[in-house]
């Protein structure tokens, strides 16, 4: 509960959410579906519906009787709200790569379909004035370099 009050600052401007439960706690698991999907949903999913999600299922390095969640269950639930899913474990150094490296993937896809969208919105745009658009959600620097050498 302490997290909820604060989440809507880090999801503002987000290009990927990262939902995490153990699955040692069924809490944790129940939480992501009750509370941080809905949270998303009902607070951000039209201001960002491109944002990446992917659920990470912590300490899949347990396999005994500690262990409340299948990654069946894990990946049932992930599907259903629409987001990847990855079991990891930091103790074991299992999973990571493969997460980060797919979120690293469906992140550039995003950025270049934003890219190709502005490009071609530039070229139905008028010849004769000069627009920079920008977009909450991404920032945007503009560097201007003259070849003058007066200036």
């Amino acid at each position: 509960a302490r997290f909820r009050s604060i989440a809507q600052a880090y999801y503002r401007g987000a290009s990927a959410i990262v939902m995490c439960y153990s699955v040692d706690d069924l809490e944790s698991f129940t939480n992501i579906k009750d509370v941080w999907s809905k949270n998303y949903q009902e607070r951000f999913s039209n201001e960002y519906p491109n944002v990446y999600k992917v659920i990470f299922a912590c300490k899949s390095d347990i396999v005994d009787e500690r262990r409340v969640v299948t990654a069946e269950q894990g990946q049932n639930m992930a599907t259903e709200l629409g987001y990847d899913f990855f079991e990891v474990s930091a103790k074991e150094n299992t999973g990571i790569e493969p997460a980060f490296c797919q979120m690293a993937s469906e992140l550039m896809k995003n950025i270049q379909a934003k890219a190709d969208e502005e490009a071609a919105a530039a070229a139905h745009a008028s010849t004769d004035t000069d627009t920079v658009s920008e977009s909450e959600d991404t920032p945007v620097t503009v560097f201007m370099n003259s070849s003058n050498s007066s200036e």
